[in-house]
């Protein structure tokens, strides 16, 4: 399996959220500071992978895109997905490629960013960085 790498999907459901231009200025600060972004064009057909897994992927593919359909039922469609495994299992490359087929924004903490030698510190940088996340669609 996958190891310890959070992917947030479907946060925006075309809710238009105003931010002042202050907090747009620490939001992109934030967000430099804190994580990388790219916009992958990888996709599905370009991974090797057992039958079972393809098929949980595309039904999550699928349910992101037809999620305006999951909502108009009153269901929510899944916001995370939770990939654990040792390195080098493929965990960057699957949030890449949902990413890519999804047309999200890629999003990767850098932990030189965010790990500080004070507890408080670093635990006042994740807050900042998981409240900006849940106001920016992509794949984190």
């Amino acid at each position: 399996m996958h190891y310890l790498h959070q992917i947030a999907l479907g946060v925006d459901h075309g809710i238009d959220i105003l931010i002042s231009h202050r907090d747009l200025i620490d939001h992109v600060l934030i967000f430099t500071a804190l994580l990388t972004v790219s916009y992958p064009k990888a996709h599905l057909g370009e991974m090797v992978l057992d039958d079972t897994l393809a098929s949980q992927l595309n039904r999550i593919i699928r349910e992101q895109r037809q999620a305006s359909k999951i909502l108009a039922h009153g269901l929510s469609p899944r916001r995370k997905l939770l990939l654990m495994g040792p390195p080098g299992t493929g965990k960057t490359m699957t949030a890449s490629v949902l990413a890519g087929e999804l047309g999200l924004p890629l999003f990767q903490v850098r932990l030189d960013g965010l790990i500080s030698k004070y507890m408080e510190e670093t635990a006042a940088k994740q807050r900042q960085m998981f409240g900006a996340t849940d106001r920016t669609r992509g794949a984190y």
